[in-house]
């Protein structure tokens, strides 16, 4: 192998480590939709967490529901294994639950939780869709811990609110970010320090 042709190597493989879980194109969206647009982000939390919208609220997803970006909101909060996504980034919201160190009565446990979790998020994309008002079939409010509940149901559902609240919350805060990065052209050590400097003003 010559110089030119480890080179071309080299550039193809530095082009597959660059490249992420968003296609340049969905990147653009993201900065156009998410940056500096704290409204939309908020109303999509409302939404997601079973609050009653405003009605302004209800003319922001309205409007946000027919774009590309409502498409990648999909994709960030329900991804799914796809030939096109790159090597070392396919994932779902299976992958991170633990059947190594656990029993299987254990493990069970919280695949029982997931599917509650992955029906809650499918719910609440079809509620924005449809522009539906009703809450669906899983309720945030009814997974909380009460005496009533047998220890199995408690611990499964408890299990399956606290991650549906780290998946809205962790999403959303991850594409604002994407947002922010890339519209600034800071790294996330740059926003800290500016971020450190703003709050001893």
């Amino acid at each position: 192998m010559n110089y030119q042709e480890k080179q071309k190597a080299v550039d193809r493989y530095r082009e597959a480590l660059s490249k992420g879980l968003y296609s340049k194109d969905e990147l653009e969206i993201i900065i156009d939709t998410f940056f500096d647009n704290e409204e939309l982000i908020t109303a999509i939390r409302n939404h997601f967490f079973q609050f009653k919208l405003t009605d302004k609220e209800q003319e922001i997803l309205k409007a946000f529901v027919p774009t590309d970006a409502y498409s990648i909101l999909y994709k960030t909060f329900l991804p799914e294994l796809n030939p096109d996504t790159p090597v070392g980034q396919s994932v779902d919201l299976w992958v991170s639950i633990n059947t190594k160190e656990k029993l299987p009565e254990d493990s069970i446990l919280e695949m029982k939780a997931r599917i509650i979790v992955v029906s809650y998020l499918e719910e609440q994309f079809n509620r924005m869709f449809k522009g539906r008002e009703e809450l669906g079939d899983i309720q945030l409010s009814d997974l909380v811990y009460v005496k009533s509940k047998d220890t199995e149901a408690a611990y499964i559902e408890l299990n399956a609110r606290n991650e549906i609240l780290r998946q809205i919350n962790g999403n959303l805060l991850n594409l604002r970010n994407i947002a922010f990065q890339n519209k600034t052209k800071m790294n996330p050590d740059e926003i800290n320090k500016m971020l450190v400097k703003n709050s001893n003003k």
